[in-house]
């Protein structure tokens, strides 16, 4: 499937290094300050930046037309690496056009027997590039020799096809093409800074592959590496799939990946973790990038953060659906609860149970005490509603001192009775509060159903019956619904 195949890009200065035919040859990347547009080790197309450690970024680990291959089976705890064991899982289009169709035939099965030399390279520097980054070295391949960068993979190690050796033709050429590389470097630097000024993240991974690890990350600006707190080295040739985790909505993830292998573009809000594990929200859109022939060759993925905007939802979601006093879920909320609870019942012996509770003369407590002292009564009440609930029951603050209670799992009356009693018992124990003592004491109206043709306003309604037949009796009394209340 599609590699990389864009615009070729400017060059830059690397220190001469020796090649052999015998196996690999490492270079040392040169510091910084010896990067000059005068030098005449100037190399067309290609740029080679050492680590910035100062701002943890490396601009480019591959660029557009570079050949990339991916290798399966890199364990830097084996020693030796079993070169047996390395496996070509993919090569894009640029490694198919440098390394000939032979490789074609490669791709699952082993290194070795394809690029000896190459396996090993992997074998020898595989421990430098999982700790310290990638590394470049020449490589011989059939009669003549590549520059190739070997960098760590979630899967393995990827390993990037740089330059041949006929394009290190010596001085003259170079000379001659120096004042069109100043200028298209220039260029490049640019635009390098204006993604890294970029508020938004912008990220650049590989077309393929799609099985997992997945495409893999060969640019990142630096909004990415201040947004997760992971350095340039920690994401370079992983799967975007590093900031993904347990909360992160599968639905959205599967439709990503449905768009993706058609080819197209994505756009969604996602759920993502940092490297503390703290999380954030994105708005991510995702779009392939096509060579001039129109082959699909990477994905360009631009981030936006958006925590903030969906913190204020859930703060506005909030006030429009909890209680403030107390946090319950307020009576605007109550008609999805008690759906939820009706759409659950299929015929069975399960019921949809409504409970609506008052506290009785909390009106005096108000006038007698004053509002503060009501409404911490109120506070504590909630606290021992909760505490005799279980974890899948539903308490809502319906209005001042009403309460609704949405049972689940209740298959019959004697069942709602006894929880019943058990709120009772939980709220009416003596209460203190600033030397006020208090004997709080509910009315509970019950309502059932196993009907889910049970419009959920009746059942509220119902309960509400229920509820004012016992405060008519005596105080802390319980009453179930009758049709005979109506009316």
């Amino acid at each position: 499937m599609p590699g990389p195949n864009l615009e070729p890009v400017a060059g830059a200065n690397l220190e001469p290094v020796e090649r052999s035919s015998s196996g690999p040859v490492e270079r040392s990347s040169p510091e910084p300050a010896e990067r000059s547009s005068d030098s005449d080790e100037e190399i067309p197309g290609v740029i080679l930046r050492q680590d910035d450690f100062s701002a943890g970024l490396e601009p480019f680990l591959l660029l557009p037309g570079d050949g990339l291959i991916l290798v399966r089976g890199l364990d830097p705890q084996s020693d030796p690496i079993d070169q047996t064991g390395l496996e070509i899982l993919y090569a894009d289009r640029e490694a198919h056009a440098r390394l000939g169709e032979g490789l074609s035939a490669a791709i699952g099965g082993a290194l070795l027997p394809f690029w000896p030399a190459l396996a090993e390279a992997i074998q020898q520097h595989a421990p430098a590039v999982t700790h310290q980054g990638p590394r470049d070295l020449w490589l011989p391949w059939q009669d003549t020799s590549l520059l190739v960068r070997l960098f760590h993979t979630d899967d393995g190690v990827g390993v990037g096809l740089l330059a041949v050796e006929d394009g290190f033709a010596g001085p003259d050429l170079l000379h001659a093409q120096r004042g069109m590389e100043a200028m298209v470097r220039q260029r490049v630097e640019l635009f390098e800074r204006l993604l890294h000024a970029v508020g938004d993240v912008v990220l650049v991974t590989t077309a393929e592959p799609f099985a997992a690890p997945g495409p893999v990350i060969l640019y990142a600006n630096a909004a990415l590496l201040s947004q997760t707190g992971y350095s340039y080295r920690e994401v370079l040739g992983r799967s975007p799939r590093m900031f993904q985790g347990a909360e992160t909505d599968a639905k959205v993830l599967a439709g990503m990946r449905k768009a993706l292998e058609s080819w197209r573009s994505f756009n969604a809000e996602l759920f993502n973790y940092r490297k503390d594990g703290s999380t954030y929200w994105v708005d991510i859109a995702i779009s392939p990038l096509r060579d001039a022939s129109g082959w699909f060759t990477h994905w360009v993925s631009v981030q936006r953060d958006v925590t903030s905007r969906h913190h204020n939802l859930e703060r506005l979601h909030n006030q429009a659906y909890q209680d403030p006093l107390t946090a319950l879920p307020n009576r605007r909320s109550l008609g999805n609860h008690l759906q939820t609870a009706i759409d659950r019942l299929h015929g069975g012996s399960a019921q949809a149970v409504v409970m609506f509770c008052d506290l009785n003369r909390f009106k005096e407590v108000n006038d007698t005490y004053g509002h503060t002292i009501g409404d911490r009564l109120l506070v504590a009440i909630t606290k021992r509603l909760q505490d005799a609930l279980r974890p899948n029951d539903v308490l809502v603050r319906f209005a001042g001192d009403e309460f609704v209670v949405l049972l689940e799992h209740c298959g019959s009356r004697q069942q709602a009775l006894s929880m019943a009693h058990r709120l009772q018992e939980q709220v009416g124990q003596p209460l203190q509060i600033d030397g006020t003592v208090l004997k709080p004491c509910i009315s509970i109206g019950i309502a059932m159903s196993s009907d889910p043709l049970t419009a959920a306003a009746d059942l509220l309604h119902r309960a509400d019956l229920a509820m004012y037949h016992a405060k008519r009796q005596e105080g802390g009394s319980v009453a179930f619904y009758d049709p005979s209340l109506e009316g």
